[in-house]
């Protein structure tokens, strides 16, 4: 496919790139002045832009092509060259992605694990030098744009491996960034330190809620509420940045968050709210801070946190026992499927209940996949089987039954969770930065570090997605090649679990009623009598099975694949694949569109397109500081951008209240 001509310039770089300080000075194109082409952006570029530019030495090419691959969003390799004398002739410069990858390699026998997903595609994207007498200096002879892969985000360049180095804006901030850090600390414990020494607890109290006002100035979408006691003390806290918001916005049908960390010298209950993304790791959508655990405490987070995501109820919620949640949940968050977490109850069976083995029979009967009445035979002959009747708890948590049975929960899509481990787990991930002794600002900034660490994993696992293909095994091949375009890396090996379990079953009969709909019998080989029933729809390409693994982790079934087969498909239908695992699961959120294409705010809105632009200045501000006539010249161009767009706010706040009349 061909983007190297259509990708916008990215926030790295300022938007009119000049090209001839890329090349330091070194390069024209032709005989023409190459302010011609200067006032373009690197997408913009076209093979007769490039195509006989000239460079001193291929040093120089080498910097133009790999700044304007960082850009186009590909990383660059040095390839063949002719030396004579010492001196290069001809350079040849070419896509990370030129060639293949070794037969040899892929079809090693023995392996011992999967191989390592493909890099190379057989990309032909190119910049050729050659050294011309006349003029003494490389020329560009040959130049293809067109490249025969999926090119990443610029925002990713920093994983690959050409542009790994820090550019120099970047380089230019870290002792501003760092000066700022201390200097911020060192004004906390100023003010606390002072004359307001006796009242620790008012300071930091202020403190905090003057820096999440401060956060705003930075991140419009930072979103904070909070309350206090009868003594005008701080008491419960709430916090969700535009990050976690937005990311709510495409992952949020599955919530989950207890109650157990306290992580602070207040003995204040630290609740993270997660769920899962694309790549199967845990996210963060907001944090609160509770002075106690009580029903009122549980109803306000929950009413704040919908307030924070623009009223949108998760479709299902994952938490442990805790009774004034529970009730919380009942009340705020209406029609959403609450589930209690399997590894509590599994924990208090094993309290509560002093019998060998028992356990284990709780565990088979919780995670049955069976019918509801079937749960209730395996539960009754446990009862039976312990003599267990007239237990107190057990008839305790039978009535909550349809929480935590699998049985009665089959078909409502949990991400593939049943616990609220991925709360403790990030909770045990914080606590390596958080410290007991944190007051609440530096609390604040240890987690922001926790949670900067995790999203950059998450940016890791984008670009490795994005930039990388699995090797396609012959079983099903289409299907693989398709999944392994479309779902991310980690999605794609859950995928391919479902699709190895295909190989067991087989269809034992079909049922046709019309012309366009069939009824599948899937039976197991050597196990008869397990059978399932897939219905399909030709005409609208959909399948549902009784199993209801789909609906309930997203992915198609080893059934459902088993009929596909049967129905000669070569693609699994866009029915069966799930958005949200997908590697372009963000894709809804645009800039321009976003509070139609989401159901959001315009303010939030505004949030994602404040957050781009202020990326977009780096580059601006770092160059308008090399120099006076530099900065001279970044001050005149702000100052006339910032009176046009004065004037457009301006017209469109008289046009709003024209209409409002």
């Amino acid at each position: 496919m061909d983007r190297g001509k259509e990708v916008i310039n990215n926030s790295n770089d300022d938007v009119n790139v000049d090209l001839s300080c890329a090349m330091e000075g070194n390069a024209s194109l032709g005989g023409n002045s190459f302010d011609g082409i200067s006032k373009k952006t690197w997408a913009e570029l076209t093979s007769e832009d490039i195509m006989g530019m000239k460079f001193e030495d291929a040093e120089a090419a080498w910097k133009f092509y790999n700044s304007y691959a960082r850009e186009i969003g590909f990383s660059v390799r040095r390839d063949d060259k002719r030396v004579v004398d010492g001196c290069i002739l001809s350079q040849r410069f070419v896509c990370a992605a030129e060639g293949h990858r070794s037969q040899k390699y892929l079809n090693r026998e023995n392996r011992q694990r999967p191989p390592r997903r493909l890099t190379r595609f057989d990309c032909h994207a190119t910049l050729r030098v050659k050294y011309d007498k006349t003029l003494k200096k490389l020329v560009v002879v040959d130049f293809v744009a067109e490249h025969t892969h999926e090119l990443a985000p610029t925002p990713n360049s920093m994983f690959m491996k050409s542009h790994r180095a820090l550019s120099e804006a970047d380089k230019a901030l870290v002792p501003v960034r760092q000066n700022v850090k201390v200097k911020r600390r060192d004004l906390v414990k100023d003010f606390v330190d002072s004359e307001k020494r006796d009242l620790v607890k008012d300071g930091d109290e202020e403190t905090i809620l003057d820096f999440m006002e401060s956060k705003i100035e930075d991140d419009p979408g930072y979103f904070y509420e909070y309350t206090v006691d009868e003594e005008k003390h701080l008491d419960n806290l709430f916090w969700a940045d535009s990050r976690s918001r937005a990311d709510y916005c495409c992952f949020g049908d599955v919530l989950v968050f207890d109650s157990t960390c306290k992580i602070n010298i207040y003995n204040k209950s630290l609740i993270i709210f997660v769920g899962v993304n694309n790549h199967h790791q845990t996210i963060v959508f907001a944090c609160v801070l509770l002075a106690d655990e009580t029903t009122e405490s549980y109803e306000w987070t929950l009413k704040t946190f919908l307030k924070a995501m623009n009223g949108k109820i998760p479709n299902s919620v994952i938490t442990d026992g805790d009774i004034a949640m529970a009730k919380s949940i009942q009340k705020v968050f209406l029609g959403c499927q609450h589930r209690l977490c399997s590894w509590h109850l599994s924990r208090n069976a094993s309290a509560n209940v002093k019998i060998d083995g028992f356990v284990e029979e709780f565990n088979k009967c919780m995670n049955l996949e069976g019918t509801p009445q079937e749960f209730e035979l395996a539960w009754m002959e446990m009862l039976a089987r312990y003599n267990l009747s007239e237990h107190e708890w057990i008839n305790q948590i039978y009535g909550k039954r349809k929480h935590w049975a699998e049985a009665y929960l089959r078909g409502q899509f949990f991400a593939g969770m049943r616990s609220t481990q991925r709360c403790k787990s990030q909770n045990a991930y914080c606590n390596r930065y958080l410290k007991v002794k944190d007051n609440f600002i530096e609390f604040i900034h240890d987690f922001e570090l926790a949670l900067s660490r995790s999203r950059s994993r998450e940016a890791r696992e984008d670009f490795e997605s994005m930039v990388t293909q699995p090797v396609v095994e012959d079983h099903l091949k289409s299907y693989r090649a398709q999944m392994g375009a479309t779902y991310t890396k980690s999605s794609y090996v859950e995928f391919c679990k479902e699709l190895k379990k295909e190989q067991s079953f087989f269809v034992a009969e079909t049922q046709r009623h019309g012309e366009h709909h069939h009824i599948h019998t899937i039976s197991e080989f050597l196990h008869p009598e397990h059978s399932w029933t897939v219905s399909y729809d030709a005409l609208e390409k959909k399948a549902t099975c009784s199993c209801l693994v789909f609906e309930g982790t997203g992915f198609p079934c080893g059934h459902m694949i088993a009929v596909f087969k049967v129905e000669q498909l070569r693609d699994i239908p866009a029915s069966c694949i799930k958005k949200r695992w997908t590697k372009h699961a963000r894709s809804g959120i645009e800039l321009n569109n976003l509070s139609s294409t989401m159901q959001i705010s315009p303010e939030f809105a505004c949030t994602i397109r404040y957050a781009e632009l202020t990326n977009m200045c780096n580059r601006l501000c770092y160059l308008g500081s090399k120099s006076l006539e530099g900065f001279q010249q970044a001050i005149v161009g702000i100052h006339k951008l910032v009176e046009s767009l004065e004037s457009v706010q301006t017209s469109s706040v008289s046009k709003d209240q024209v209409d409002k009349r």
